[in-house]
Parts: structure tokens; sequence; C-alpha cells
């Protein structure tokens, strides 16, 4: 009795009913529902990103256009959630020729309005897929950069006048001490500046010298060596005029002004 109790607890285990292929199959299934899951919670986590705190899709709500001493400022106001500035790019940063062209791209977005117009300035909003353009439209000429900024859920653009600066809109720093202008000496047929720079891409900017109209009578690459700038710009003209001397830096992203400083200058012929 004991032998084969003994036998029976040493003996092999019989195999289970069901095929050992069983349970991988189950867990394939388990695993295809689990992704399921996740791809529905990464969904909804997108979608939520796609909307703003209110629970609606990014709009543009409203365009302000004000005229400053230096730069006129085009505001476009947005409704359902802030602005990330990696969404915002200028696909045309140079307004010489009367336009300039930003986008910005964001999930779902779109626009309660359409167009203003203000201080000789027209703006046009419109939106393809999931990109939001805005369009300014302007005298030709009248100005040489745009920058922009994102103030929350506010888009701040700037198209910097071409014309000699008045005092209250001479520039001698820019922000955050990007650059300073710290001297400036003019002489018949030449224009000498030096400055300082802090945290520009590469250290590089442009010199500039403006006419009394903004067309350029000069201009330089300069590349600043520990900190410290200095330039002279050769120029020609047959009749005494105001000018404009400018450093400006433009963002390696997109070509939009991230830094300058500007003084105006008396050039006197240089013949």
């Amino acid at each position: 009795m004991l032998g084969g109790l003994v036998a029976a607890e040493t003996g092999s285990v019989a195999a289970p009913a069901t095929s050992p292929h069983v349970f991988p199959q189950r867990l394939r299934t388990v695993l295809a529902g689990a992704v399921l899951v996740l791809a529905v919670f990464v969904g909804a986590i997108a979608a939520g990103q796609a909307l703003g705190a209110s629970g609606d899709p990014l709009s543009a709500t409203g365009v302000r256009i004000g005229d400053h001493p230096a730069f006129v400022r085009t505001v476009v106001e947005f409704a359902g959630g802030p602005i990330n500035t990696n969404e915002v790019t200028a696909l045309d940063p140079q307004p010489l020729d009367g336009t300039a062209t930003l986008s910005v791209s964001h999930p779902a977005v779109k626009t309660l309005t359409s167009a203003r117009t203000a201080d000789g300035i027209t703006v046009r909003l419109a939106v393809t897929g999931n990109q939001l353009r805005v369009g300014l439209h302007t005298t030709r000429a009248r100005f040489e950069y745009l920058s922009y900024t994102v103030l929350g859920s506010r888009l701040a653009i700037d198209l910097w006048k071409s014309s000699p600066p008045s005092s209250a809109a001479e520039l001698p720093t820019g922000t955050n001490g990007c650059l300073t202008l710290a001297a400036v000496h003019v002489s018949k047929g030449l224009v000498a500046s030096s400055g300082r720079e802090h945290n520009l891409f590469e250290h590089q900017f442009q010199v500039v010298l403006r006419g009394r109209d903004g067309s350029v009578l000069s201009r330089a690459l300069v590349v600043a060596d520990s900190g410290h700038w200095h330039n002279q710009l050769h120029y020609r003209t047959s009749t005494a005029q105001p000018g404009t001397l400018e450093g400006a830096a433009a963002s390696p992203k997109d070509g939009a002004l991230t830094c300058l400083v500007q003084a105006r200058v008396t050039l006197p012929a240089s013949s």
C-alpha cells in the first residue's frame, strides 16, 4: 500500500487537458487590449493638449495695432490656451518689400477674426490645416525688420521703422544687453562705432548704415571678441542727410530680428 502511494507521488504528473499554446494566445490577447487602451489614452492626452484650459481649441479672437516711436506693434489675441514660442515661425521676416508673414502651428487652431487695418498696416489671418498664417501688409520700405514675442495667450509682432529714429526711438542698449552701442563717430564718408555684445548666436551681427529714406548705404558683418566689438563703415552720398546706424542680429531659426541697437546720425556729403 505504502509502495503504491510512493509510486503515485513520485510518478510523472499528468499533462493538463488544455493545449500548451492556449496561455501564449491569451497573453497576446491581453497585451493587444492593453496596447489599444494605451493608444486611446495617449490620443486623449494629445487631444487635451490641443485644447486650452477652457476646453476649446486655440482660437485667434482679435487683433490690435499700435504705433510706438521705433516700431508698430500688432498683437494677436488667442483664447483656449497659451501659445508656445516653438509654435511660431517667421515665414517672411523681411518687411522692406511691404509684406511679412508668420505662422502659428497648433492642433485644431482656428481664427474668429480675419483682418484689421490701423496705423498703415493691414493684418490678415487665415487657417490651413493646423497652421494659422498672419500676413502683414504695409507701404514698401517703411519697415526694415520684423520681431515677435509670445506673451502667454498673445502674440506680439513688431515691425521696425526704417526712417532715422527720433530721440525716443534711439536704442543704445538691446534687450537683456544683447548689444550696446557705446560710441559713434561720424566723419566725411566714414562712420566708426563700438560697443559690447552678450550671448548672441555665434557672437555675430550686422552693422548697418541707412540714409534718410531707409535705404542701406553700407553694411558689414561683425564678430564680437570677448564681448567687445568695433567697426568702420565707408559710405557715399552727394548730399548731407540724417541717417541711422544700427547693430542688428537675426534668429538662426527663422531670420526674425532678435536684437537691435540704433542711433540717429548726421551724415555729411562724402564728396
